[in-house]
């Protein structure tokens, strides 16, 4: 009967690890059969494509440096404030979606939709702050 049972709920736990089916007591006999059951719980978890790394284990020394994973399955939303000690560069052939926006008068940060990178005034041909009013014209991280 107890078998039975664990038959019957051995499809509601498949995502859970295995556990022991049958345990020994010293002088008893071992039956091949515990011994199987005991190994076919283990081998069917394990070749039924488990995750069997425990989320959060794994640290960025433990990516190797070639391992060459691509931004689509980098999760790049929860990235604030970027530092490089070397060169950034952009292979792009077009551009990397920069844009112009203006606006006579009024800081960047007003009339840019994304980030403004700086601010251009017209009259005295300078580059401003992206907060000065001066600006009649700012460049723009991404479109606008």
């Amino acid at each position: 009967m107890k078998k039975l049972l664990i038959l019957l709920l051995i499809p509601f736990l498949v995502g859970a690890a295995p556990s022991r089916q049958n345990t020994y007591t010293t002088g008893e006999v071992i039956a091949a059969a515990d011994v199987t059951a005991n190994e076919d719980a283990i081998f069917n978890y394990l070749t039924a494509g488990v995750d069997t790394i425990k989320d959060g284990s794994i640290v960025n020394a433990d990516v190797s440096s070639s391992a060459n994973i691509q931004t689509g399955k980098i999760n790049l939303t929860a990235i604030g404030a970027s530092t490089f000690t070397s060169t950034l560069t952009c292979s792009t052939t077009t551009n990397i979606g920069w844009t112009v926006v203006t606006g006579a008068d009024t800081a960047g940060n007003t009339t840019c939709t994304n980030a403004c990178i700086f601010g251009f005034d017209d009259d005295t041909d300078t580059i401003v702050s992206c907060d000065s009013a001066l600006a009649d014209r700012a460049l723009c991280g991404g479109s606008s």
